[in-house]
């Protein structure tokens, strides 16, 4: 609930005061009056074409139609029916976009006034002081921004229906002196309603355009071409009725950029004026720190909506965009935010873009002069009833409007658990790069634990500090045989798929019958055993790892106090288990990748050769059938998995990572990216698993008096495995 006594307080300094009228800019008249000018010239520049290609009709006919009276062959009738069957098509492809504009709005929420009547009061004592007529209504939006105008399009402007939209992050972060400058700017905009009636018919003429010059007529579109293959002899006068509309856009194109210099032109001349009452409304100083604070939240909010496409995959969505919004603030460090200043600083506007640059608009201001009269230190969230529960209503609907049936309510996840999340999974990043060097690599990484973890553990009293320090001794001793190793399999691995993939392509290649073949079937022969000897190496080394990894498990109990550590615990059997799933399925997942390159090699001669070849068709059906039996076999045990969390949130269902599902029926290029899709996520979960119990080493490595591992060179990374 808001601070009632700091409500009443904000709301009495608005009581009694009023700021002095803004008086129009001889520019924003300006840009009016050519507004209006493009308003009218355009329109009718745009009537002028079409009225002049039915002109040309008209001609056409009346020269033609005397001397088709003494043409009794029916052969000449194609040639008086095309030009009008040409001028039909094309003058419907002009048309089209004036009956068929659409209308996208922002998802949004309207607040009505008894759900949030402190809100409404303060926009209102605000809309007073100003002096414009208050809104009828006040939606909010999780844009990080703030919108002025009619409700229902031009029938609400033509009837003095007002909408303010807020964006919920401003609320989040925003005191309420700086959240009321930026309704105020807002508000100015009530008294501009010629410039906004203007403007919302400019941009109706700028979608006509647009759509003719983007061709987005696709109904008309199927017409067409349906029509041109029912009947061949009109098909050709439509052919040529749209090779005219490629000339005719060229039109468009100009009569568009004109639009958007005009509407550019007087959307910056609003946005001065409205500037004005926000400065006098807070005072200068306060305006220029709102203003790059606005910024600031908006960058973060394009932040918060970048990374929040890492969490949808798994099924996870953060059940706050205003407080992920503000988390991501937090986070932007201040040299960031002295590159963002420095880019502000020197960005430029172009001669249509709706809003000046910071620069332009400070000094406009300074002319406003003025007293602050809006000086609260409150919080904005203080003008809201149950300001976190509207978020979290919002965000619900947000996403139940963006993701339809996908969505499901047990998706929602706190802000806190999520961030904790993904910091944890950074730092796992980090601990699994300084264990192995580098990146993990797929085919490596087993860590062969023994059978059953409590072995011995009775008769075994561990040393902390000794078993720590054989594992370092370990790590630096024999890591730099087992990368090496890694690596020599992973090449090795790579030219059995080249082998491979000539072999199987080498019968339907163009080639001299006598052209002698660079692989053979000794060469795989060769490479097999090669790999089973690098093979059983690295099995010896993996093996060891294990060992050290099962002693170091008897006292990952003992380690000190973490934040993370006893969730952590919890987590770590289903850790072991899932890791010990999917070290079953690597020898699956190498014979994927093999046959997944036999397909590749295919799909690449059959976009070569413009031949269709029977056999390799069905040669490449067999292979991706036996690459989407092969996924299937391993997807199926993995299914009905989970990842325990160790932010003591909710397990991660496998079940609803999206390449897990993959892949469906389809043909041979889609069960091939679908595999790809699958290889890729099937590596980035073993990594994920392992990651963690890095980090469970380091602090046991930590609590035992040994110094951090370094941080890989990374020369040392290994080559690129998945492809």
């Amino acid at each position: 609930m808001p601070d009632q006594e700091a409500v009443s307080r904000t709301l009495n300094e608005l009581k009694h005061q009023k700021i002095q009228p803004v008086a129009k800019s001889p520019r924003y008249l300006l840009a009016l009056l050519v507004a209006a000018c493009a308003v009218i010239l355009l329109p009718a520049a745009y009537l002028a074409l079409i009225t002049g290609l039915s002109s040309l009709l008209w001609v056409y006919y009346d020269y033609l139609g005397w001397k088709f009276n003494h043409i009794q062959d029916l052969m000449w009738l194609p040639l008086y029916l095309g030009p009008a069957i040409s001028l039909a098509t094309l003058v419907a492809f002009l048309l089209y976009p004036v009956f068929t504009t659409r209308i996208t709005h922002l998802t949004q929420k309207v607040l009505e006034p008894k759900e949030q009547p402190t809100l409404y009061a303060f926009v209102a004592q605000l809309s007073r002081v100003l002096g414009v007529k208050p809104p009828q209504l006040i939606s909010v939006t999780h844009e990080a921004n703030a919108f002025a105008g009619p409700a229902d399009g031009l029938w609400g402007m033509l009837r003095g229906k007002r909408r303010l939209v807020i964006g919920l992050p401003l609320a989040e972060l925003l005191s309420v002196k700086q959240f009321g400058g930026i309704i105020a700017h807002e508000l100015g905009h009530f008294s501009q309603r010629n410039g906004q009636f203007l403007v919302t018919l400019m941009r109706m003429v700028q979608s006509w355009f647009h759509r003719v010059v983007a061709d987005e007529n696709h109904n008309l579109e199927r017409f067409t071409q349906r029509l041109s293959q029912e009947w061949r002899v009109i098909g050709i006068f439509i052919m040529f009725a749209r090779a005219l509309l490629v000339i005719t856009r060229f039109f468009f194109v100009a009569f568009g950029a004109a639009a958007d210099l005009v509407t550019g032109f007087l959307l910056r001349q609003m946005e001065y004026d409205a500037d004005r009452y926000e400065a006098r409304l807070i005072g200068m100083d306060v305006f220029t720190e709102t203003t790059r604070e606005l910024f600031y939240i908006q960058l973060a909010h394009e932040l918060a909506m970048n990374e929040l496409l890492l969490y949808v995959p798994e099924g996870k969505l953060v059940d706050n965009l205003a407080a992920f919004t503000a988390y991501h603030r937090q986070r932007i460090s201040g040299e960031t935010l002295r590159r963002f200043n420095q880019l502000q600083a020197e960005t430029t506007r172009s001669l249509s873009d709706s809003h000046p640059t910071f620069q332009k608009r400070i000094e406009n201001v300074r002319k406003a002069g003025g007293q602050a009269i809006l000086v609260s230190e409150e919080r904005a969230t203080s003008l809201f009833q149950d300001f976190s529960e509207l978020c979290r209503s919002f965000t619900s609907a947000y996403y139940r409007a963006l993701l339809k049936e996908q969505f499901q309510p047990n998706m929602l996840h706190d802000v806190e658990t999520l961030t904790l999340q993904r910091k944890i999974e950074h730092e796992a990043g980090q601990a699994l790069a300084r264990f192995y060097r580098g990146p993990l690599n797929l085919s490596s990484g087993s860590l062969r634990f023994p059978s059953r973890w409590e072995r011995d553990k009775k008769g075994f009293v561990p040393n902390p500090l000794a078993l720590a320090k054989q594992a370092r001794r370990f790590f630096e001793e024999e890591q730099a045989d087992y990368r090496r190793l890694l690596n020599q399999y992973e090449v090795l691995l790579q030219q059995k798929m080249q082998c491979q993939r000539v072999l199987l392509c080498a019968p339907f290649a163009q080639s001299e019958p006598n052209e002698s073949k660079p692989f053979s079937h000794n060469h795989i022969e060769i490479l097999n055993g090669q790999m089973l000897k690098v093979r059983r190496l690295i099995a010896r080394h993996e093996t060891r790892q294990g060992l050290l990894w099962w002693q170091r498990g008897f006292f990952f109990d003992q380690i000190g106090h973490s934040t993370w550590v006893p969730e952590a615990l919890k987590a770590l059997p289903n850790w072991r288990a899932l890791l010990r799933l999917l070290n079953q399925s690597l020898p699956k997942v190498e014979q994927l990748r093999l046959v997944r390159a036999e397909v590749a090699a295919l799909l690449e001669q059959e976009q070569a050769d413009a031949k269709r070849n029977r056999a390799r068709d069905l040669l490449l059906k067999q292979k991706a059938t036996t690459l989407y039996t092969m996924t299937r076999v391993i997807v199926e045990p993995l299914l009905h998995q989970k990842l325990s969390s160790e932010s003591g949130g909710r397990e991660t269902d496998l079940g609803t990572l999206p390449a897990f599902h993959q892949p469906r029926h389809g043909g041979p290029r889609e069960i091939f990216k679908a595999a790809t899709l699958f290889i890729e996520q099937f590596h980035d979960l073993r990594c994920r698993v392992i990651g963690r119990l890095c980090l469970l080493a380091e602090h046991a490595d930590t609590d035992a008096g040994l110094d951090p591992l370094p941080q890989p060179d990374p020369a040392d990374a290994p080559t690129n495995v998945l492809f």
